[in-house]
């Protein structure tokens, strides 16, 4: 059996995955304080009758910083050149903590701060990860001042902080991920936008 064992999910069909992304407590291993809860996806046929996955709400429940952490230390291993991956949620609810998991992903050795004052930091990995914070940002014409179409075309991987102030200038495709609550447990969902963001969402599956 590989390392991340052979786990079930909402559909009750068994999958086996390389790396445990936090398995449920029922699940858990002594060793580790990760638990992977709801996966799912949808299987469709394509006109010459091939099955492929295609997802559509991939969600997670992290319990503490340190596994929303976690999560984003296997986003930034998945993610490619040109990744685009948006933090959506509350003050608070974790999305400057996965950025700091994506940056370790990614292999960026300093310190990673969110950089509300500053709106984009770029940091060096194995690709550039540009951390945006639009938190400050008024209207649409700041954002012409931050040369963001220039981030984009540059092929790291870039994660922005409260996408929603992008408006229609956000990137069409991306990864959006949402924040929300359940309890003291923070309830994280991945929906991908196009092909490339599905298949990083495949590889942070495991398939």
């Amino acid at each position: 059996m590989p390392a991340g064992g052979v786990y079930k999910y909402d559909n009750d069909s068994p999958v086996t995955i390389d790396k445990p992304i936090l398995p449920s407590r029922r699940q858990r291993p002594c060793n580790t304080n990760h638990r992977l809860l709801h996966l799912r996806w949808t299987e469709r046929e394509q006109g010459n009758g091939a099955n492929i996955y295609d997802m559509q709400a991939f969600t997670i429940t992290t319990t503490s910083p340190e596994e929303t952490h976690a999560l984003g230390v296997s986003l930034g291993r998945a993610a490619f050149p040109g990744a685009v991956i948006c933090l959506s949620g509350a003050l608070g609810a974790g999305k400057t903590v996965l950025a700091q998991g994506i940056a370790e992903g990614l292999g960026v050795t300093e310190s990673v701060t969110s950089p509300t004052f500053v709106y984009v930091h770029v940091h060096a990995g194995s690709l550039k990860f540009y951390h945006v914070d639009l938190y400050q940002v008024s209207g649409y014409g700041q954002l012409d001042t931050l040369g963001l179409d220039e981030v984009f075309a540059a092929g790291g991987v870039v994660a922005i902080e409260w996408p929603d102030r992008m408006g229609r200038f956000l990137p069409t495709a991306r990864l959006d991920v949402a924040f929300g609550y359940h309890g003291e447990d923070r309830v994280v969902t991945l929906t991908p936008t196009d092909a490339d963001h599905s298949a990083l969402l495949e590889r942070l599956r495991g398939g």
